[in-house]
C-alpha cells in the first residue's frame, strides 16, 4: 500500500468507531481508530475493548477517550518537532449521544454507568482543545479495521486515510 498526501499538512484528523457487542462469545465492543495528517494515516489501532460497555453510547466514549489520548500523544511529538501549528484536535464521531454526552457537563441518571475517567474529554472540549464533529455512519473511514464491511467501502475507506491498493490482477493473483 502507497501513503498518498493530501493538500492541508497541518490539520490533524481523527476518525474514531466501535462496533458495540460485536465479540459473539464474550459481548466486548472493538474499538478502532485512525488518525490522518496531511490526508494519510499516521496512526491506527483496532483493538477489542476492556470491558463490556452497556449501550452504544457508553461503547463510542470509551473509545473516543482512548483515542482522544493517543491524539494529544501524537499533538504532542508534533510541536516538538516543530510540526504543527494548531491547538485544535478534530476527532469525528458517528454516535450523536456520545458527542452530546461528551459536550454536556451535566450527568444524567441515563448514562451514571460511564466510568468517569472517561469524562476529561469535557474538559478538552470547555477549553477548546477538542472539537468532536459528527460524522454520519456512512463517512466513517475507520469502519474497515473494526467490521466486516464490503469490498467497496473498504476500498473507500483505504483511499481516505491516503492509502491506496496496487493494481491486482484476479487472473494470475499478481500485484502490479
Amino acid at each position: 500500500m502507497n501513503l498518498e498526501g493530501w493538500t492541508n499538512p497541518s490539520q490533524l484528523s481523527g476518525w474514531t468507531d466501535s462496533d458495540w457487542g460485536g465479540d459473539v462469545d464474550g459481548r466486548k465492543s472493538t474499538s478502532g481508530f485512525v488518525y490522518c495528517l496531511a490526508g494519510a494515516a499516521i496512526a491506527w489501532r483496532s483493538k477489542k475493548q476492556t470491558m463490556v460497555t452497556l449501550s452504544s453510547t457508553e461503547a463510542e466514549y470509551v473509545v473516543v477517550a482512548l483515542t482522544t489520548k493517543e491524539g494529544i500523544w501524537i499533538h504532542s511529538i508534533l510541536e516538538e518537532l516543530n510540526l504543527f501549528k494548531t491547538s485544535k484536535l478534530i476527532l469525528h464521531c458517528d454516535n450523536q449521544s456520545c458527542i452530546k454526552l461528551a459536550c454536556n457537563p451535566k450527568m444524567s441518571d441515563n448514562i451514571r454507568h460511564v466510568s468517569f475517567k472517561h469524562h476529561f474529554l469535557r474538559d478538552l472540549i470547555e477549553e477548546k482543545k477538542l472539537d468532536l464533529k459528527y460524522a454520519s455512519t456512512t463517512l466513517m473511514w475507520v469502519d474497515f479495521l473494526i467490521k466486516l464491511v464490503p469490498q467497496t467501502k473498504h476500498i473507500v475507506c483505504c483511499r481516505k486515510i491516503g492509502l491506496t491498493m496496487p493494481n491486482y490482477s484476479s487472473n494470475d493473483n499478481t500485484f502490479e
